[in-house]
């Protein structure tokens, strides 16, 4: 047998730490999202932080965890059984990540699931930064253009990973993607959205009146936020299932929980 329960693979959001290693923008872990589908299992790995942590050991920590990572490879986890996300930055993770797998010839996740990505680490043009800006309760674009700052570092501003709305997103797994329509970074979740839709990828992207960025982190007290998370949930299940019974036909041991 292959494998038990699908797993989640959860990159989570919040690009800076203080050197105390206590979070700068307040990160809960992904549980919510795990308890709208029970038989997900959720491993959590360390992610890198700026500013200890700048392009390209950020993304490239989301590769090495996925091609290495023990927690799967000891219990039988299948690519086809596997889906990786998350909020904020971890959401923008997951689209360097895939992109970079995608490009080393690397399997990649079932599906991938975002929550208010950046991913506009130089320009930060998006019109959302001018429309969103008087109702976004708590980012700017100086709070982007300074964590952009401290993320790229000394890195050639053109590489690829840096923008990848510049990428071909062609070949990417399924795709979620929730963003609060309240928000300077709304630009940069329509776009990809857009974007991945026009390569071929299947993508389902929903804006939500009213909420603002990463909103999911306040399930406890925020409605919204359980039934987005929920949504997100019944999608990656949906295609973790489709994805196993694709393998199912080469090797019919294989479970979903």
């Amino acid at each position: 047998m292959v494998g038990r329960p699908s797993a989640v693979k959860a990159d989570v959001g919040g690009a800076r730490r203080a050197k105390n290693a206590k979070l700068i923008f307040n990160r809960p872990n992904l549980s919510d999202l795990t308890t709208h589908a029970a038989t997900l299992s959720q491993p959590a790995p360390h992610q890198a932080v700026q500013p200890q942590h700048r392009s390209p050991v950020y993304h490239w920590t989301a590769t090495r965890r996925w091609t290495r990572t023990r927690w799967l490879l000891e219990r039988g986890y299948t690519p086809q059984q596997v889906a990786m996300g998350g909020d904020s930055a971890g959401g923008s993770l997951t689209v360097q990540a895939l992109l970079a797998l995608r490009d080393s010839g690397k399997p990649m996740p079932a599906v991938g699931f975002c929550m208010s990505p950046p991913l506009d680490w130089t320009r930060f043009d998006g019109e959302s930064y001018r429309t969103r800006a008087q109702v976004d309760p708590w980012i700017t674009e100086d709070m982007c253009r300074f964590t952009g700052g401290l993320y790229v570092g000394d890195n050639d501003p053109a590489t690829p990973l840096l923008n990848p709305l510049d990428m071909d997103l062609a070949g990417l797994p399924p795709l979620i993607i929730h963003v609060g329509d309240e928000e300077v970074l709304l630009s940069d979740s329509v776009r990809l959205a857009e974007r991945a839709s026009a390569a071929g990828v299947h993508v389902e992207f929903k804006i939500w009146p009213g909420m603002w960025h990463a909103f999911q982190t306040n399930a406890t007290i925020t409605p919204e936020a359980r039934q987005s998370l929920a949504e997100i949930s019944s999608f990656v299940r949906k295609h973790l299932q489709v994805a196993v019974q694709e393998l199912n036909k080469i090797h019919p041991k294989v479970l979903l929980g």
